[in-house]
């Protein structure tokens, strides 16, 4: 199977970096591979200078083979002695090339280095379970050092601490640090997590980092809900079935929609819908009507449902009451940055 374009320009390219994005099952290793062989036919070095790292055991065991059966195919077609020799030499030196995980590569750094960094060479990697049962020794021992301090009190309140123990303010600590690390700076990445959480006094919800992705969504929710509205008012009328509900649909829509972009009327119309009317629709139908009655009860279930989901994940409060939310959870938010950071550096 040919390479593609993009494909054959990335094994190509020489004399800069490259970084090759695609989808899973697109080519990737087999792009790869292919580049390290050229590189070996060329001569521009040795596969044992050559640094390959992935992310699983499995990929490096794969990446091996697949040079190893692509340099044994070269040589069967090789009829230069002088190239030959030079393949049979990549093939014996293969055994021995850095391809391995990006863990595996980085405790062979260290074993081969322990002396200058003052450990002990006979380290080992922790398992998972080792891992696990060491953070949970830290951060209980963290726990208990902070039990004295109000503002931690007060931050054990606010996240979920209980009778029944700590466990899941835990489980947010450990969380929160292991996402850090995968930021480029964890540290400034955690000392900026809780300015958003400062409001103003005279803030909006437009000026806060979230409504900004929140907003569009909410409001193409809506704009999907009115018009299922009115599409399945279209599908009643030109097919003659009357239904009662839609008409008091329509009407407990109506000052939504004339709420345009305002939070606070939005809301107050949304939770003033208290129940929807019970659809019903003439006994009496062709086989044809019946189906556009289904047609039309999707449609009605889809934007009641739609409704509901607003109401329960995002008008939960009026304007000034979710402003206010946010404000209080400044000093908790600070908390938790402040203790997760001192459960990093206990467990390093």
């Amino acid at each position: 199977m040919e390479l593609t374009r993009e494909q054959q320009e990335a094994v190509d390219a020489r004399g800069e970096n490259l970084l090759i994005a695609a989808a899973a099952g697109a080519g990737k290793t087999r792009t790869l591979t292919e580049r390290v062989v050229k590189l070996l036919e060329e001569n521009s070095c040795d596969v044992d200078k050559i640094l390959i790292m992935t992310f699983t055991n499995s990929a490096a065991q794969e990446m091996r083979s697949r040079i190893q059966a692509a340099l044994m195919k070269k040589l069967e077609n090789e009829l230069d002695a002088a190239n030959q020799a030079h393949l049979e030499k990549q093939i014996i030196l293969l055994s021995g090339a850095q391809i391995s995980t990006f863990h595996s590569f980085c405790q062979a750094v260290i074993r081969r280095n322990f002396s200058r960094i003052d450990l002990d060479p006979k380290f080992r990697k922790g398992d998972d379970n080792e891992i696990e049962i060491l953070k949970r020794e830290v951060i209980e021992e963290l726990f208990e050092e902070n039990y004295s301090n109000e503002t931690f009190k007060n931050f054990t309140d606010e996240f979920g601490g209980n009778i029944h123990g700590d466990e899941k303010i835990h489980e947010m600590i450990i969380d929160l640090h292991k996402f850090a690390l995968s930021m480029p700076y964890p540290d400034e990445w955690l000392d900026n997590l809780a300015a958003p959480y400062d409001l103003p006094e005279d803030a909006r919800l437009d000026d806060t980092i979230w409504f900004k992705f929140l907003k569009p969504y909410i409001f193409q929710t809506l704009e999907k809900i009115f018009d299922d509205c009115a599409a399945a008012y279209e599908l009643a009328e030109k097919n003659k079935i009357k239904i009662k509900a839609l008409d008091d649909d329509a009407r407990q829509l109506a000052p939504i929609k004339n709420a345009g972009d305002d939070w606070n009327k939005i809301y107050d119309a949304l939770w003033a819908i208290k129940k929807f009317a019970t659809f019903s629709a003439p006994r009496k139908l062709s086989d044809e009507q019946k189906i556009i009655k289904e047609n039309i009860q999707a449609l009605r279930d889809g934007y009641k449902k739609k409704i509901e989901t607003l109401r329960e994940k995002y008008f939960l409060a009026d304007e000034n009451k979710m402003l206010c939310d946010v404000r209080e959870l400044f000093e908790p938010v600070k908390e938790l940055v402040r203790v997760t950071k001192l459960f990093a550096k206990k467990f390093s």
